[in-house]
């Protein structure tokens, strides 16, 4: 019996994908799909990924000035679809239904939040003030909350767990780093390792990548809990930080709390200052006993203007970039996923807001 080959056939396009968070798995998902395509991801294993260490929540409110997200609308419908798709496709439940309220210390807070709902582009996301639920164990200074429609929760390690099966399943995942001196090309063609690709992009997250080092990262470190307590309490909320339910073991109940937010800070390590942060936070606020089980760090990669960076390298043919999704990662990761795959495959004009090409100088 012949030995089996794994040569490309002559008529199908080689991709290859470096990274498998978030970004690196929406837009492997768009080129698994065909036939037409020999892909491969490359990734090692997340150990202190934002990906991995992001909690999971979708939000289309901007809490802070209570304006709703970047392209909200389009954003979520587009993130139902995909995470549908994979729920589908891998068997497996990710998205749920999970509202966050918005706790409320002061009258004006519930005034401003009230105003707020009678703008359009709101109404469809800012729910009524209601009372406090006493089951929710929250402090005396709590004394209104409203739920933030079309918000939830979708188990994010979870996802990606599943999905690097099926990818490891399909012959697509290659659990290798990635070694950047191993990229060689020239006017019409790239090699990694030796193997010639068609594309190549990059979704490394906050790795520097020295092809695309020219580019405004101003990337920021978060930092977040897993507590656990022999309190249920049922319902997401916010105020100053999040406080997530995330499931119940045969010891109690589990909840995730955060984030911070670290600009100088750029190392994965979790700290003792943001652990003692986020536990003040979260005494405020919650009654509950509890014990710290978990602290996790991570990077998250944001651009200088906050919009993702898409789109191909000036003077490498066929090398590209997916990253800087930040904090609204979920959301944006499956639209922007697909608008690259179609600038990429179909020629579709990339939109000027997230090509990188706006930061080149006249």
């Amino acid at each position: 019996m012949g030995k089996k080959s794994y040569l490309c056939p002559v008529n199908k396009r080689k991709v290859l994908i470096v990274g498998q968070g978030i970004a690196g798995s929406a837009l492997a998902s768009c080129y698994a799909k065909r036939s037409d395509v020999l892909l491969h991801v490359l990734d090692k294993g997340l150990v202190h990924g934002s990906s991995v260490v992001a909690a999971g929540l979708y939000n289309p409110i901007v809490f802070k000035r209570l304006t709703s997200s970047w392209q909200a609308s389009i954003l979520l419908d587009s993130m139902r679809n995909f995470f549908q798709e994979q729920e589908k496709l891998l068997g497996e439940r990710f998205l749920f239904d999970a509202p966050i309220y918005k706790l409320f210390t002061e009258q004006r807070e519930i005034d401003f939040w009230q105003k707020k709902q009678k703008e359009p582009e709101l109404s469809v996301f800012l729910g009524d003030v209601e009372p406090v639920c006493n089951t929710l164990m929250l402090g005396a200074q709590i004394i209104a909350m409203a739920k933030v429609l079309q918000s939830g929760w979708i188990d994010v390690a979870k996802w990606l767990h599943a999905y690097r099966q099926f990818l490891l399943g399909q012959n697509i995942l290659r659990q290798a780093d990635f070694v950047a001196e191993d990229l060689a090309y020239n006017d019409e063609t790239l090699f990694y390792k030796g193997e010639q690709y068609d594309e190549i992009i990059l979704c490394q997250g906050a790795v520097q990548s020295k092809f695309f080092q020219d580019l405004p990262f101003n990337n920021v470190k978060g930092e977040v809990l897993t507590v656990q307590s022999n309190t249920q309490s049922q319902k997401t909320w916010s105020k100053d930080i999040f406080f997530l339910p995330t499931a119940q073991t045969n010891t109690g109940f589990l909840y995730k709390t955060g984030s911070t937010f670290d600009w100088q800070d750029k190392n994965t390590l979790p700290t003792a200052q943001a652990r003692l942060s986020l536990e003040e936070a979260l005494q405020k606020i919650w009654q509950a006993d509890y014990t710290v089980v978990a602290q996790e760090a991570g990077i998250r990669p944001v651009s200088i203007d906050r919009r993702p960076f898409l789109g191909r390298h000036p003077s490498i043919k066929g090398l590209s970039i997916f990253n800087a999704l930040g904090a609204k990662g979920l959301m944006l990761a499956p639209y922007y996923a697909e608008h690259l795959y179609k600038h990429l495959e179909e020629q579709e004009e990339l939109s000027k807001t997230v090509d990188i090409k706006r930061f080149e100088r006249n």
